[in-house]
């Protein structure tokens, strides 16, 4: 509900939503229920049973016009929609790739002529250095030992100081630190 409530506060004029990471599809149905934009809903997920459940389901039910595509944090290449203004999003996905690739924030950037990014990642780790926060050091031991992304936050920050983004909502701690919001 938190992740639907707060993309649909982004939603307004937006000609497509994108959710890198989708699995099945969860977040994008729920946006959808509770109000969403009616434009395509674009999934894409790494697992194939991800994205063959998320096709079942939208073939199934009255609902967004899903698209459905491959989709890798290590190697991102992603659509590009021609579109005005697109609202991409991830939730608890990118976190749970080791290492991202550098080209991310630029294949992001080029999906519409105007994006609102949105991300709902476990990087409290990754922020609570530069950020000035309390290390949780229990956290940190298990980012490594379950190996959970380590570089996004830098990869963001590196962007925001070129110039070739604006990071215009961090927040560290929500969902009880085991999730923070990033929005550029």
């Amino acid at each position: 509900a938190f992740i639907a409530a707060t993309l649909l506060d982004y939603a307004d004029g937006v000609d497509a939503v994108v959710d890198m990471g989708s699995g099945w599809g969860y977040n994008l149905f729920n946006l959808w229920l509770r109000g969403g934009p009616v434009v395509p809903y674009y999934a894409l997920e790494f697992v194939e049973p991800g994205r063959l459940a998320c096709d079942l389901i939208a073939k199934a039910v009255p609902g967004p016009d899903i698209v459905l595509a491959a989709f890798d944090f290590r190697a991102p290449v992603l659509p590009r929609l021609g579109v005005g203004h697109a609202l991409i999003f991830s939730a608890h996905a990118l976190d749970k790739v080791a290492l991202v690739s550098d080209d991310l924030v630029e294949e992001i950037a080029g999906v519409a002529d105007r994006v609102t990014v949105v991300h709902f990642e476990n990087i409290y780790d990754q922020l609570a250095g530069p950020l000035g926060l309390p290390v949780n050091e229990t956290l940190r031991r298990r980012v490594v030992r379950q190996g959970m992304n380590t570089n996004f936050y830098g990869l963001l920050s590196a962007a925001a100081d070129a110039g070739r983004i604006r990071i215009d909502e961090l927040r560290p701690d929500v969902l009880d630190a085991s999730s923070s919001l990033l929005r550029w």
